[in-house]
């Protein structure tokens, strides 16, 4: 059967509220078709997202879905998978809610080797929120709460799980979408935490601010 990606979306939620070029609306492409392509049914999924643009993604597939509190989505996630350990439970966070209020769940997951799939969508910002600095932007960035430029060393997120304990840490690209693909599917498959590091652009703040403020110039800065 032939993949088609709305038949994995809640069709009365379409058009996301996304912006033209964001890489979210890609990202959940690879989601949707990672689950086909490994063959698990959507009634024995469950997405859970926390706070942030990509958070949004809870309410677009077409799942058992949760929206939780800021930060918290990954402290949810266990409790779902450890009552459901039959399900593959995803949680979709954004740098913001998975490294910094949420940062310490982060590590624990981590640490206790949940079989949870996280997604971290790293757009180098808080995006939602009008762009303000988060743990992942490079130094030197232009944000609202950075206004001469970020002077904070950022997170390097793989290396950070990886130190935890975490055992699959990947990174990846919304640029190169068979690659993003290949990671998914090996990670979810994995027995115990995986965790995905994956950059995405967020062209409407972060690149506006960094002249870089169309969707391919901020995609070539990711790639490069």
């Amino acid at each position: 059967m032939g993949f088609t990606p709305k038949d994995y979306l809640r069709k009365e939620k379409l058009p996301t509220l996304w912006c033209p070029g964001c890489g979210d609306d890609v990202i959940m492409r690879s989601i949707v078709r990672t689950i086909h392509n490994i063959g698990v049914s959507m009634d024995d999924v469950c997405v859970v997202a926390g706070i942030g643009c990509s958070g949004r993604m809870s309410s677009y597939i077409d799942c058992n879905t949760v929206h939780t509190t800021h930060g918290r989505a990954l402290a949810f996630a266990t409790g779902i998978k450890l009552s459901n350990p039959d399900k593959l439970v995803i949680v979709v966070t954004g740098d913001g809610d998975g490294l910094a209020i949420g940062g310490n769940h982060t590590i624990h997951a981590a640490r206790r080797n949940v079989d949870i799939k996280h997604i971290l969508i790293n757009n180098f910002i808080y995006g939602l929120t009008n762009s303000q600095t988060s743990p992942t932007t490079p130094q030197g960035m232009w944000t609202v709460t950075a206004q001469y430029g970020s002077i904070d060393p950022s997170f390097n997120a793989c290396t950070l799980v990886a130190g935890a304990g975490g055992g699959f840490v990947a990174r990846a690209t919304m640029t190169d979408v068979k690659q993003l693909d290949s990671i998914l599917e090996a990670g979810f498959r994995h027995k115990g935490y995986s965790f995905f590091d994956v950059f995405s652009n967020c062209h409407t703040n972060f690149g506006r601010k960094n002249k870089m403020g169309e969707p391919l110039q901020c995609m070539d800065w990711i790639k490069n």
